[in-house]
């Protein structure tokens, strides 16, 4: 049996096989696939979980009216998106936001009390969450869904299924840069590691994007052997993505080389992944099950089977973890 502990120290995950408690510490004696010799051991303030019962333990489920594939805590709010906005605070239903009149693909917080909605009908919603009211509705900011959003040096970064990628100010929030067929392809998601605009699609690129002279310049790509979903920091300099190869698939952004691909178990494409420790990342897939996988064993170390195929997967607060689906109405937290 192994142990899910983070440290308090750090907020670090590691998996423990064996550890003894003395008073409120915790001493680690083996590691998962490590031996830890006695000169190694070390003590640590630690609070721990069983990883056997992560997803075993009761959750909290909240209905959407339609499916959920955004979530985003700001302050005390914990906010998801259906076809409208919920806003859940003290783990009930504080609000809920209309706006969109489609489902609602990505959510992100903006500076001060500021943050933005993109989605299916094409539009991006800027809104103020001390009242919860629209500040500036921008209407047909893609010609298809807006699938992510994203802030990046003071900028609003979305990204479409129409392959394009635009840069909003966030003075005005008007349009201030746009690079049409920046893939050839749905582009799925945006993210950022402070210097480059990091974006994957359907095309089966990833590519890294810089702001220059007012230009969304690409500096690298990466080639997968399948489309791609999703994707997540492990470093600054170390990528991680899933798609529909089924696989997570490592790459060195530095050298632009794929490291290594580890095996899932999933039996259908995954769809979204999410980092949950410096090793480990969530995975949720069309197979409807979501994945606990250790990148140091390369494994799954744990299963949660649904009755729905998988769009979302978060890592939450005080160790929680969301997740919601296409075909069903409802966010799941842990």
């Amino acid at each position: 049996m192994s142990y899910l502990l983070k440290c308090l120290n750090n907020n670090k995950f590691c998996l423990v096989i064996e550890w003894k408690s003395e008073g409120e510490k915790v001493l680690i004696i083996k590691l998962r696939n490590k031996k830890v010799t006695r000169n190694c051991f070390k003590l640590l303030n630690f609070t721990g979980y069983f990883i056997n019962s992560l997803f075993n333990k009761e959750s909290k489920v909240y209905q959407a009216n339609g499916y959920v594939c955004s979530i985003v805590e700001i302050d005390d709010y914990l906010l998801f998106g259906g076809y409208d906005i919920y806003v859940i605070k003290n783990e009930t239903t504080y609000k809920v936001l209309n706006g969109h009149n489609d489902y609602v693909r990505s959510i992100i917080k903006l500076p001060d009390t500021i943050f933005a909605s993109g989605s299916e009908d094409k539009s991006i919603i800027i809104w103020e969450y001390l009242n919860f009211s629209i500040i500036k509705r921008i209407e047909h900011s893609h010609s298809n869904y807006v699938n992510s959003l994203l802030l990046h040096n003071n900028n609003l970064i979305s990204c479409s299924w129409d392959q394009s990628i635009k840069v909003w100010e966030l003075t005005d929030y008007k349009m201030a840069i746009q690079k049409e067929k920046a893939h050839n392809h749905y582009i799925n998601q945006v993210i950022s590691n402070e210097e480059f605009i990091i974006s994957c699609s359907w095309d089966t690129y990833i590519k890294g994007w810089l702001l220059i002279n007012k230009n969304i310049t690409m500096k690298w790509q990466l080639q997968d052997d399948n489309q791609v979903n999703s994707i997540c920091l492990l470093t600054k300099d170390i990528l991680v993505s899933g798609g529909d190869n089924k696989m997570l698939i490592l790459w060195d952004l530095a050298n632009q080389s794929k490291i290594k691909a580890i095996t899932t178990g999933h039996t259908e494409y995954i769809r979204r992944i999410a980092l949950l420790s410096d090793d480990l990342v969530i995975t949720g897939s069309d197979d409807s099950t979501v994945k606990i996988i250790d990148l140091e064993s390369m494994s799954c170390i744990k299963t949660f089977e649904q009755d729905y195929e998988i769009g979302l997967v978060s890592k939450l607060k005080n160790n929680k973890i969301g997740f919601g689906g296409y075909d069903n109405l409802t966010i799941m937290i842990y």
